[in-house]
């Protein structure tokens, strides 16, 4: 398991955030495409086919879409929001490849908007391995749980259970990884194989995917996708 690295930023300000927080420039995009007059929900849309390689690290495009009438508002950690990755494992269960890190420092809490009507485009890990299976985009919120389309792809069958430490920083950087389950005793030298695959921690630059970032987007239909009425 990795660290997730789905960073985001709001044009809106956070009136309660105490400030100080990691920020990040990835604001939101208008949707160009006129929805239909009954697409009232916002949804996780997964492209493992827009990619984008920043040195040997290779990104696919994760959207993050509103198509309600309001702003939606969500929890932010240092501009990360609660999503990870997760594979089918060889039992057939959605398992977590990737861990949400924590942080020490109160500043590090705010929230980031998304206005109706508008997109974030998060660049994310298309991972590679031995392994062929399913994945997904799991978006854990009080109370609800949004998952994105499924894609095929492949991981490393150490990617279920051993965890990649997240290296901080600098000297003020204030998180600290904080694994979905324990990891079981290594059986292969993850670093390694994490550091073959191009999955070391983020990269100082990430990929904006170029004018694929500004094209229509489609409206899929995610199964496990429900409304999230927007909070004022």
């Amino acid at each position: 398991m990795l660290p997730a690295l789905c960073k985001v930023a709001s044009a809106i300000k956070d009136s309660r955030a105490l400030g100080g927080f990691g920020p990040s420039d990835n604001l939101p995009k208008k949707i160009r495409a006129a929805g239909p007059t009954s697409a009232t929900q916002w949804y996780l849309l997964a492209e493992p086919d827009v990619v984008e390689k920043v040195g040997n690290m290779t990104f696919m495009r994760l959207c993050i879409v509103n198509r309600t009438a309001g702003t939606l508002i969500f929890n932010a950690s240092d501009s990360r929001l609660s999503i990870v990755q997760e594979a089918v494992d060889d039992k057939g269960d959605w398992c977590p490849i990737e861990y949400l890190t924590s942080s020490w420092c109160g500043n590090s809490a705010h929230r980031v908007m998304l206005p109706a009507g508008q997109f974030w485009s998060i660049p994310t890990r298309r991972y590679q391995g031995s392994i062929k299976t399913k994945l997904r985009f799991r978006f854990d919120l009080p109370g609800q749980t949004v998952c994105s389309n499924e894609f095929e792809g492949s991981v490393h069958p150490a990617q279920f259970t051993e965890v990649q430490p997240r290296r901080p920083t600098n000297i003020m950087d204030p998180t600290f990884e904080v694994p979905a389950k324990p990891p079981t005793e290594p059986s292969t030298d993850w670093a390694a194989v994490a550091k073959q695959f191009g999955m070391d921690n983020e990269p100082d630059v990430m990929p904006k995917f170029g004018t694929a970032a500004e094209r229509e987007l489609p409206i899929p239909i995610p199964p496990a996708t429900r409304p999230l009425f927007p909070v004022h």
